[in-house]
């Protein structure tokens, strides 16, 4: 997350010219980076050090915070400070931002293993106080076992944060499956994974059931003869998604679980455990 602007009372932003895509390294307490997810700064680049966070829990505080810092990689140095659960985060060759997104995807990842709201507040970066900035959201289950993250797995980091937001409160139906089908279109990228649909009698293949979802709630216009067939297995008129048609919704929201499932299992599948 960016930081505010000079005229929201925070100090000017660092500098970013020449910014090139730098090789994988290894960070975060040994666990293994996308390519393209660091960046190389020239010469006169601001880097930090440490930037250190305040992390509210929404509700009830029930997660363990040993739990916590063993999840957590080994450069995330977590502390309760009279009730005050503080995280410093140690990365010399980051500037804030990208220590930002090192706390952001955590959060996601925690979020997608629990059921726990935490914000995180930047309160400091190289000993110099900053305006609180909120990089949290909505994160119940137990951290006991859950280890470092291989951030090299490829697409999680995307995953994770699609997941985060397709579980917002307050969201459509449709912008809820948009966003869960991205989970899977991100593992199955081609049609060839998902196989046509041309029996009403049947139930369609559970892939093919998550495309078709999508594209009832992606498209308007005349549907094609596999999304007609669809709309014949659900009971409702051939059409693609209608906000005032109250029986489509209710079915189309029946078949929420199959998504869900699917888009949990790819991510479930990437997640570090013992």
């Amino acid at each position: 997350m960016r930081s505010p602007s000079p005229g929201a009372g925070a100090r000017p932003p660092a500098r970013r010219g020449g910014a090139s895509i730098g090789r994988g390294r290894r960070g975060g307490g040994g666990c293994g980076e996308p390519e393209d997810f660091l960046q190389k700064y020239p010469k006169g680049e601001e880097i930090v050090s440490k930037c250190v966070y305040e992390l509210v829990f929404s509700g009830s505080k029930d997660i363990r915070i040993d739990d916590l810092k063993a999840a957590f990689p080994l450069n995330f140095d977590l502390k309760d400070e009279n009730g005050k659960i503080v995280l410093a985060v140690d990365e010399p060759s980051m500037n804030d931002e990208q220590i930002n997104r090192l706390v952001r995807r955590e959060l996601d990842r925690i979020f997608f293993l629990t059921a726990h709201r935490i914000v995180a507040k930047l309160i400091e970066c190289d000993g110099i106080k900053r305006l609180e900035i909120e990089i949290g959201w909505r994160v119940l289950k137990s951290l006991k076992g859950v280890k470092p993250q291989n951030w090299s797995v490829s697409k999680l980091e995307i995953q994770l944060g699609l997941w985060r937001l397709a579980n917002e409160d307050n969201i459509s139906l449709c912008v809820r499956i948009l966003l869960l089908f991205q989970i899977i279109e991100l593992e199955y990228p081609d049609r060839k994974y998902y196989p046509k649909y041309t029996n009403a009698n049947i139930s369609p293949d559970p892939l093919t059931e998550c495309y078709l979802l999508r594209n009832l709630c992606a498209h308007q216009g005349t549907p094609n003869q596999e999304v007609k067939t669809y709309c014949s297995f659900l009971g409702v008129d051939p059409k693609h998604f209608d906000p005032y048609d109250e029986i489509m919704q209710k079915k189309i929201e029946s078949r929420l679980p199959i998504i869900e499932k699917k888009a949990r299992e790819i991510i479930a599948s990437k997640i570090t455990r013992k």
